[in-house]
């Protein structure tokens, strides 16, 4: 049969083309081998002698290899065996080609993918070729896949376990975070224990921690911290803490719970002397000097305790009694141990009782949100409200923020009073626009465990979700002091909640350890200078000068500039001056109850109204 007479199997045109070496001196497999195989579609090289077959083999890395059994190479040797040695160990497919039964013996007892007998069927074997090149293909392919999803199962079992260190640890102590510790204390106090065993709680508070981060600044301070840290573990580790008491083996878990807070909880003690006993060892591992590039520093500390259960039944209440008896020791002087069932003073009463009523005030909508306006300063025109928290105290009246939002961090009800004022700050603003006001941006304060522990995005996302509130209009203000050395999680939350397209903006400017090469990493978009600026402002010159810097800094770095606290004509003059963009203060307005505030909206000039 003629080339000219043999079918042509359908093939793509698109596919590569794989090589097959055929070695061979049959004559008829020299002319019907190469048709067949390339109407197949390979690409033929053919050979009739070993000695060129083997340097073309190691060069062109064929698909396929077609041998005849009984060639040798130049040494004598079988072609077929020294074709495998010099393309293992991942060699193509061989087919050998047997002429005889002794061959055929041979080639079934070696490792061959396929053998073939005389008289050769070049259309079946070309077929068969195919066939073995693509499930060589295939398996190739599929072992790929397997060590893609292999490695991708491994970096997701990485990215776990990562994820529940970072939820559970804190990252500059390496210590148990506040909600590991609440867990482990939770069950430490609902364990079967023997009669008259009892659970401590202390609660350790650095003094005066803030002048330590004024004296060597955010980076020094957080130094300070991690060597803390380190010594309270070692006393955790130390021999007489772990000892046996008279009633069973003694159990600790010491935690970071707040900033410069560590919290030590110790089961299964005998009395109240014996955590007494422990408290002051535990205070007084911190009375060596640390030592810290080169100086030393003398960090002083109080202790507050409670005990379950004559202090307390649950968790929650077993911390917030150590809270309350680590204030009365800071009160009473640094250095010193107090526990809440030696606290008979009814300022400490009055706290628990008002730590009560926060969390009553959630629950019985008695918290509020006033709106102060921000001005723009061309035409004194309201752009927008910062709202500002107050509580509606059954007994006491309206409290302002500055006497309980510290109660509220401390307590941990902070998250939920903010993501409650998001909610009803968003909600306002959309009332205002759809009675026709004209729309301005609403400013909502975060505090910084919203940033670090709370879902501030989350919140944020549902209250403009629930309003339908654009992104444009909401205004994030976050403190300077709490960017200042922030960690990675509230950086990732700050640049999240930028691209939901809400506007961030830092509160307080000027007045904590920040510099404009910390706010280029941030994608913020405008400052609020502090009032002290303000008030200092024809008093001070360097505050003139200060700010003036300021302002045009900000607008290099494309940031608009609020000026805050303003209360005279002159202090809005300088401002003006100064290059300020808008501006907030008394002279405007004070911050109004929401039908109050509707009338700013109605007003060109907001001093007028403000002066009537």
């Amino acid at each position: 049969m003629e080339s000219s007479d043999l079918p042509r199997p359908a093939s793509d045109p698109d596919r590569d083309r794989v090589t097959a070496l055929l070695v061979c001196r049959d004559r008829a497999s020299q002319k019907w081998g190469p048709r067949w195989l390339e109407r197949s579609g390979f690409e033929v090289v053919l050979h009739s002698s070993a000695t060129e077959a083997l340097p073309t083999a190691t060069r062109i890395r064929p698909g396929i290899l077609f041998v005849e059994a009984g060639l040798q190479d130049d040494r004598g040797c079988q072609l077929v065996e020294s074709l495998r040695r010099q393309l293992a160990p991942e060699g193509p497919p061989l087919v050998v080609l047997c002429s005889n039964s002794r061959e055929l013996r041979k080639a079934l007892e070696g490792e061959c993918a396929d053998i073939a007998r005389k008289p050769y069927d070049w259309q079946l074997i070309s077929r068969r070729a195919a066939v073995l090149v693509r499930t060589l293909q295939t398996r190739r392919e599929l072992d790929e896949v397997r060590c893609e999803l292999e490695e991708a199962v491994t970096a997701a079992a990485k990215a776990r376990r990562q994820m529940t260190i970072e939820s559970t640890i804190d990252p500059l102590t390496e210590l148990p975070n506040r909600k590991v510790f609440e867990n482990l204390l939770n069950k430490a106090i609902r364990a079967p224990r023997q009669t008259g065993t009892i659970v401590t709680m202390l609660l350790l508070g650095l003094d005066r921690f803030g002048a330590v981060n004024e004296s060597l600044g955010r980076d020094g301070g957080n130094a300070v911290l991690a060597l803390v840290a380190r010594r309270l573990k070692k006393f955790l580790h130390s021999s007489d803490l772990l000892a046996a008491s008279s009633k069973g083996l003694v159990s600790a878990s010491l935690a970071r719970l707040e900033d410069d807070q560590f919290a030590l909880m110790v089961s299964n003690l005998s009395s109240r002397s014996q955590s007494d006993f422990l408290a002051k060892q535990f205070l007084a591992c911190l009375d060596k000097p640390i030592e810290l590039n080169g100086g030393a520093f003398l960090v002083n500390a109080c202790i507050g305790g409670a005990c379950f259960p004559a202090d307390g039944t649950e968790t929650e209440s077993l911390i917030e009694h150590a809270r309350a008896a680590l204030a009365e020791a800071k009160r009473s002087g640094g250095g010193l141990v107090c526990f809440n069932g030696s606290l008979r003073s009814e300022h400490v009463r009055q706290q628990l009782a008002f730590d009560r009523d926060l969390r009553a005030a959630l629950e019985h909508d008695q918290l509020l949100l006033h709106y102060q306006p921000i001005v723009e300063l061309t035409d004194e025109r309201v752009v927008a409200a910062e709202a500002m928290l107050r509580w509606s105290h059954p007994d006491r009246g309206i409290v302002p923020p500055s006497e309980f939002l510290r109660t509220a961090e401390a307590t941990g009800l902070m998250n939920e009073i903010g993501a409650w004022a998001l909610r009803r700050a968003c909600a306002q603003l959309r009332s205002w626009i759809d009675l026709g006001y004209p729309p301005i941006r609403v400013a909502v304060n975060v505090a910084r465990s919203q940033l670090t522990y709370g879902g501030l995005v989350n919140d944020v996302r549902s209250a403009l979700t629930h309003s339908g509130l654009e992104p444009r209009w909401l205004e994030i203000e976050l403190s300077e002091s709490d960017l200042v050395g922030c960690t990675s999680k509230a950086l990732s939350t700050i640049r999240e909640l930028k691209d939901l397209g809400v506007r961030l903006s830092v509160d307080d400017f000027g007045t904590g350890d920040s510099t404009f090469a910390d706010l280029k990493r941030l994608p913020v978009d405008a400052l609020k200078i502090d009032r002290s600026y303000i008030v200092g402002a024809g008093i001070r010159p360097e505050d003139d000068r200060i700010s003036s810097a300021m302002v045009g800094m900000a607008h290099r770095l494309h940031l608009s500039v609020v000026a805050e606290g303003v209360e005279s004509s002159e202090q809005i003059l300088r401002a003006r001056n100064w290059g300020c963009d808008e501006c907030q203060g008394f002279l405007f307005s004070g911050p109004k109850p929401p039908d109050q505030f509707e009338l700013l909206l109605t007003q060109h000039t907001p001093v007028a109204l403000q002066s009537k």
